[in-house]
């Protein structure tokens, strides 16, 4: 970022080359390996998200799941503050949402 920002412009070579188990080409092989293995397991229901998991790993799926889990938790949150804290109260809730995004988000 510091070198794009001095320089205006990154080029191919300011990056750094991959890992060999993230080339494109690696990753594709690994993948047509595992499908076809998954094709010959199960014949009638070949799933291509097995497939995938047995090249990626569990590690991209927990990465999308944690933020999920994150926005799930601050949803959560404000139900529990509009629903315990101000129930039984003849509250304007489009107030109350908009006063707990500003606070909380």
């Amino acid at each position: 970022m510091k070198k794009s920002h001095q320089q205006g412009v990154l080029h191919l070579n300011d990056l750094s080359d991959l890992p060999t188990h993230l080339k494109s080409t690696e990753l594709t092989d690994k993948l047509e390996r595992n499908w076809f293995n998954e094709v010959k397991q199960c014949p009638n229901n070949p799933s291509l998200i097995r497939a995938t998991l047995r090249t990626l790993g569990w590690k991209p799926f927990l990465n999308g799941l944690f933020p999920l889990l994150n926005v799930c938790t601050k949803c959560f949150i404000r139900y529990l503050m509009i629903d315990l804290f101000f129930s039984g109260n003849n509250t304007d809730y489009p107030t109350i949402i908009t006063y707990i995004s500003y606070e909380f988000f």
